[in-house]
């Protein structure tokens, strides 16, 4: 394939070929471990919401025994399909907005304690309704078609933590780059003229903008036409003298 297509067209391919593997059935070794995982994960998270919330309980594999009714997590309550949507939002997410490899892993790792966290509340919410108000809200809409809306508030804390990681990647900007010198001084230790990259005219001419008003001052434009360019690999330096740099601003 890399011989036919290139490694070019093979890497820009590499994402949505492998991606379609979201769209194979799970086997169903892979499906009993992940809805016990998540049954599991879910019911120890809610037992400790009831603790946290002064609910008497008793729990005992995968039964809760709440003050007039007992709850029990069964296979359809462990949450695997939000869990799954979850994971391909996160990965998605990572592909567009991420440039780091290990930042796209702990976003789309992120996804698990959030997945236990949200149906634990959910089960913990159901449970608490159903001893505070009555034992029929265990039929009620929240319990039967509620998992949009603790899908929905699941998606909060996963942003929050995307733009975490997007604030992460974004460079520092200098605290005062009155010059240009002066900023390239503080990035490089070698003299400004060997670090400049190539440069073409229309960006040597936004280099002398004077700031105010957004045209270059006449003092840039008279050193920036002291001679003529050549050619496009010319450098900045054998244009301008470097002495007059930190008077032009």
């Amino acid at each position: 394939a890399a011989w036919t297509l290139g490694r070019k067209t093979l890497g820009a391919l590499a994402f949505p070929l492998a991606f379609l593997i979201f769209m194979l059935p799970f086997p169903t070794v892979v499906r009993n471990g992940l809805e016990t995982f998540l049954q599991y994960g879910s019911a120890a998270v809610a037992h400790a919401l009831f603790n946290l919330g002064g609910t008497s309980v008793f729990y005992h594999d995968l039964i809760f025994r709440l003050p007039g009714i007992n709850l029990q997590v069964a296979p359809e309550c462990s949450g695997i399909r939000s869990s799954l949507a979850l994971f391909i939002t996160s990965v998605v997410a990572g592909h567009f907005f991420l440039r780091s490899r290990w930042k796209c892993a702990v976003l789309s790792l992120a996804v698990i304690p959030l997945a236990l966290l949200r149906n634990g509340f959910r089960i913990f919410t159901i449970g608490e309704l159903c001893v505070h108000i009555s034992p029929d809200m265990i039929n009620s809409y929240i319990h039967r078609q509620g998992g949009p809306v603790f899908f929905a508030r699941s998606l909060i804390p996963f942003f929050l933590l995307l733009w975490l990681l997007l604030r992460s990647e974004q460079r520092p900007r200098s605290q005062n780059p009155t010059t240009l010198p002066q900023y390239y001084a503080k990035a490089h230790p070698l003299p400004f003229r060997l670090h400049h990259p190539v440069c073409t005219r229309s960006f040597l001419l936004q280099l002398f903008t004077a700031g105010q008003e957004g045209e270059p001052s006449e003092k840039g434009r008279r050193l920036f036409c002291q001679r003529p360019l050549r050619s496009i690999g010319d450098r900045v330096h054998e244009r301008v003298p470097l002495a007059a740099w930190p008077e032009v601003r």
